[in-house]
């Protein structure tokens, strides 16, 4: 469609420093945000401009969750400006072993803004599928 022709040229045009600027907004609150935005900024540069087309190129899969039998960790940003928060407690229950976990203060991207909220989630699970004993540090 058009708007994602345009995007494609923006992102082919835009200089690392606009791309820099515009990453800044989920990382406001992060302690290495300069770092971190610098990372992205070089990680959009870099991919194919047609990643603006991902989100209309994907088929709905929905209706194959209750397929995902594997246990699975859902972790999403409160604040995510690209997905709907809202969306995510109704992607958990479809899973049939999921459980999941919104990151407060957190984007697109908990990970990045939010690695000290992540990662002791993801150790736990991972520490509770192996059935081993959840370090009080994790």
């Amino acid at each position: 469609n058009r708007r994602s022709q345009l995007g494609e040229k923006v992102l082919r045009a835009a200089p690392l420093w606009l791309i820099h600027s515009f990453t800044g907004i989920e990382f406001l609150n992060l302690r290495d945000a300069g770092q971190t935005r610098q990372r992205v900024a070089g990680d959009y540069k870099r991919a194919s401009p047609f990643i603006v087309r991902i989100a209309g190129s994907i088929p709905d899969l929905s209706s194959c969750l209750d397929r995902i039998t594997p246990p699975t960790l859902v972790l999403w940003g409160e604040d995510d400006l690209t997905l709907k928060p809202a969306s995510f407690p109704q992607l958990v229950a479809a899973l049939p072993q999921a459980r999941g976990q919104p990151i407060p203060g957190s984007g697109h991207q908990p990970h990045l803004s939010q690695p000290e909220a992540v990662n002791p989630l993801i150790l736990q699970f991972l520490a509770s599928q192996a059935g081993l004993p959840v370090h009080p540090y994790a």
